[in-house]
């Protein structure tokens, strides 16, 4: 039992769906999910039952106690405000499958968000204030005073 993480169960997953497809598609499940997530409309119910149905089958390889443990580790166990004891093994495994799917949709934008998806050249070159042409800064300039201007009587402020 010391080998059960819902990381693993979660990475058994993903290959699983990388790896097999629906019967008369070339493409795999993983395929056809971003395809889907990445189209505009609706998400085919059938398709995301018949996902979910391999992920319950994925989990048929556990016992009890092991399904209980993946349950504590998910964050089902955590918003799950229902005494852990009055649930039975099929909704324990019920509320596994629906984390793993939900982890399943998050994993599909493959985007390493630590980078930064839109970044201007003034940005990346922000400490290289030498290479800023004065024409473009249209008379900006660091001086906090303001231009003297003969209207200006900084006491009516």
């Amino acid at each position: 039992m010391s080998g059960v993480s819902i990381k693993k169960v979660i990475k058994d997953v993903h290959h699983l769906l990388k790896t097999t497809k629906p019967k008369n598609s070339r493409s795999s499940y993983w395929e056809l999910l971003k395809e889907q997530a990445f189209s505009e409309g609706t998400w085919d119910d059938n398709f995301i039952t018949e996902i979910k149905n391999k992920i319950l089958s994925q989990l048929e390889k556990f016992n009890a106690k092991e399904i209980k443990k993946l349950w504590d580790e998910s964050d089902a166990s955590i918003k799950n405000l229902v005494v852990e004891e009055s649930l039975t093994a099929a909704q324990l495994k019920d509320d596994v499958s629906e984390e793993i799917l939900n982890t399943v949709f998050d994993s599909l934008d493959e985007r390493n968000f630590s980078e930064p998806i839109f970044q201007s050249d003034y940005v990346a070159e922000e400490g290289d204030d030498d290479a800023l042409d004065p024409d473009e800064l249209d008379g900006f300039s660091d001086d906090s005073n303001p231009p003297e201007d003969e209207d200006f009587d900084a006491n009516k402020l």
